[in-house]
């Protein structure tokens, strides 16, 4: 689940949440041109694929709107959360999201509108009502910080939820929420792993294990949670392949990671040009259980679309299958796309979702998955 220049993300309880929280008809959809996605998606091998993206203009995010792909292939309108869950962030600037094997869905949203920027906590139950916002700073010390949060990500290992932020002082941090709804409190992973000067984080679970996809200096590291709650030292990505220049993971400035069976499969962006002429492309990885990676395919000829990649998001599909949503680049504006990449490595073109209410062309800053 970030800062943003032309196309950049910007910086997708020890109580328990009552998931069953009177909940209106989800439904308002964002004005035409003025959403701002910044979505995180995260989807079981068995059930929907979720997205939420954020919908106000470049200036002023504001509320948060959520659809999901169900099993057939059929999309849900977007649903304004503002309208069915309480304390919804009104200055959303990032939501990430994590989907468990009881059907609920865990968000986690940045939010601007109080200095520094806090984090706010919801579930959307298995029947579609979503439980009131909970600000983290009152169930647990949040680390001291000028500016607050910038980045935030969330995955499910074995029912617990693993949330990753970074901070204005570029700090990674990490937490767990226990099945029961306890929290673990902040732990400083840079010193455990290696301390840089962390931008982007993403997470997603592999065989039981958390890993950790970073971005500092514009490269990629990556890093192991064990079973143990271990760290492996963060080393740094080179993936075989075309990816200019001559393969060098450098000069990126998104990422977004997933686990599908055993691999991991990575998704990284970078821009070229200058402004007002800057496009961005971006390619896909994977790491297998051996550590190796493979090469490098550009996500843009795999798709058949030439356009600009303006944001790239991964969830997992089932029987090995891999969803893939792009920020892509059109005559009238970002729209957000889908495509799917089945297990034996087909892939479909980039499909539109500007069928969907709030989905035509808009001002799109970001997309990312778990």
């Amino acid at each position: 689940m970030t800062t943003r220049t032309l196309v950049q993300r910007l910086p997708a309880l020890s109580l328990a949440l009552t998931v069953l929280f009177g909940c209106a008809a989800e439904g308002e959809a964002p004005k035409e041109d003025e959403a701002l996605i910044a979505g995180s998606t995260e989807a079981l091998t068995t059930g929907p694929l979720h997205v939420l993206k954020i919908g106000g203009n470049q200036n002023n995010p504001s509320s948060i709107y959520h659809t999901m792909r169900n099993s057939d292939g059929t999309w849900a309108s977007w649903g304004n959360v503002g309208l069915v869950a309480v304390g919804a962030p009104t200055h959303a600037e990032q939501v990430a999201s994590a989907a468990g094997s009881d059907g609920e869905l865990h968000v986690v949203v940045v939010d601007s509108g109080i200095t520094p920027n806090r984090l706010f906590y919801t579930i959307r139950g298995a029947t579609g009502f979503w439980a009131p916002f909970t600000d983290l700073a009152s169930v647990m010390s949040t680390p001291a910080s000028s500016f607050g949060w910038s980045d935030v990500t969330i995955t499910d290992v074995a029912g617990e939820k693993h949330i990753m932020a970074t901070n204005s002082e570029g700090k990674l941090y990490h937490t767990i929420r226990a099945a029961n709804g306890a929290w673990s409190g902040w732990g400083d992973v840079g010193l455990q792993a290696g301390n840089k000067a962390f931008s982007w984080v993403a997470n997603a679970n592999v065989s039981g294990e958390m890993h950790a996809c970073v971005l500092s200096g514009g490269v990629v590291w990556h890093s192991i949670r064990r079973v143990n709650g271990s760290w492996t030292p963060f080393g740094g990505v080179n993936i075989p392949g075309n990816i200019p220049p001559a393969g060098q993971l450098t000069d990126l400035d998104s990422i977004d990671c997933v686990g599908v069976g055993t691999s991991l499969q990575l998704a990284v962006r970078r821009l070229t040009g200058n402004w007002p002429n800057v496009t961005a492309k971006a390619w896909l990885t994977a790491r297998s259980a051996n550590g190796a990676w493979s090469t490098g395919v550009d996500v843009g000829a795999a798709t058949g679309s030439s356009a600009s990649i303006n944001g790239i998001n991964l969830a997992a599909g089932s029987s090995g299958s891999l969803h893939v949503l792009g920020l892509v680049g059109t005559a009238s504006g970002d729209t957000t796309f889908h495509a799917l990449r089945s297990i034996g490595g087909t892939w479909s073109t980039f499909n539109s979702m500007s069928f969907l209410p709030g989905g035509s062309a808009e001002y799109i800053s970001d997309v990312s998955a778990e």
